[in-house]
């Protein structure tokens, strides 16, 4: 198949909630525009802004954008899932009114699905930009996605485009509003254990950080709905239950937030039991090298390191696999300052 006999069967349908954007909107419609792959549909739907979103959507004059208003706000979720109603393009790509897809974007996603059909969903590596600037390393191949979901998301939300045919065979409605703002984790950890999920190597998006971003704002819903998302995760892949003070564990560590010296002790305690429950898994070695990064991770992130704790780390020196030194992902984390 042609590349152009492949845009032409192809259309992707980029959606975009949109509410009170007129700060960022613009460039973002612009970078979409100016996308390398030119068969797609851009859906936006405004949630009742209050500011000029709607004029500044209006002032560009393209016949692939389609403009959707509610006359009062629904939120997020209800927008994503009212736009991929809405859509009808045989993939469905994210991006948020506030970030800048580079312009090989798609085209570097959509020869992903052409290499490897098998492929449901895709996402990609970011760049941050704004408030602070860093580059963000996501897993790359299946195994390692799956591994990564037992802490956190695998996927970049903004970045992500997928096949809708075959995600609606397992899921009617794609977004649930009970766990929003942890709405995507939810849905790759379903979805994963059915569906394969990459991540291109490249950066493919600028990610603007600045007061206003959506997980900021709902940053302790989010931290309670991961408990909820990760408990049923651990169950459906590793047959594994997870107390909830181990869960809320993980969480301290993805937010960064204060390890005592007994946390040590009981997260070593919780790594060796997640190895156990693994070891016959088909996923082992990816999930050795996960375990090995977070172990790693809480190290580096505390600050005050005596005797008592490097004979920890000594002593469970098992947890530390030396593959992750030559997995790009990981290594790509540890020079990016995790």
């Amino acid at each position: 198949m042609t590349r152009q006999t492949f845009e032409k069967a192809s259309l992707v349908s980029i959606i975009m909630p949109v509410y009170n954007g007129s700060s960022f909107i613009s460039s973002t419609i612009e970078s979409i525009l100016n996308q390398t792959y030119t068969n797609f549909e851009l859906l936006i739907l405004d949630d009742f802004s209050s500011d000029n979103s709607i004029e500044i959507i209006k002032s560009f004059k393209d016949e692939r954008i389609k403009l959707f208003t509610n006359k009062k706000n629904i939120g997020y979720i209800k927008g994503l899932n009212f736009l991929i109603k809405n859509s009808k393009g045989e993939f469905i790509a994210r991006n948020d009114q506030d970030d800048i897809s580079l312009p090989d974007r798609l085209d570097k996603q959509i020869n992903l699905f052409k290499r490897k059909p098998r492929l449901s969903i895709v996402g990609g590596q970011i760049k941050t930009f704004g408030e602070y600037c860093k580059k963000v390393s996501y897993p790359v191949n299946y195994s390692d996605c799956k591994s990564q979901l037992l802490f956190n998301t695998c996927l970049h939300h903004p970045t992500v485009i997928f096949k809708r045919r075959k995600i609606e065979k397992f899921i009617t409605k794609l977004y649930d509003e009970n766990r929003a703002p942890s709405e995507d984790y939810d849905l790759w950890t379903k979805l994963s254990l059915y569906l394969k999920i990459e991540n291109v190597p490249d950066i493919i998006l600028k990610y603007r950080i600045h007061k206003n971003n959506y997980s900021t704002l709902h940053q302790e819903k989010q931290f309670e709905n991961n408990l909820i998302v990760r408990e049923n995760y651990f169950k459906n892949y590793l047959n594994m239950p997870i107390k909830k003070e181990e869960n809320i564990l993980i969480n301290k560590i993805i937010y960064g937030q204060h390890l005592t010296k007994e946390n040590f002790f009981e997260f070593a305690i919780f790594l060796n039991n997640i190895l156990s429950y693994a070891k016959n898994h088909t996923d082992f070695s990816s999930i050795k090298q996960i375990i090995s990064f977070y172990w790693l991770k809480s190290l580096i992130n505390y600050k005050s390191i005596d005797l008592s704790l490097l004979r920890l780390f000594v002593k469970n020196n098992k947890l530390i696999s030396l593959k992750i030194f030559l997995n790009t992902f990981y290594l790509k984390k540890i020079l990016y300052r995790i």
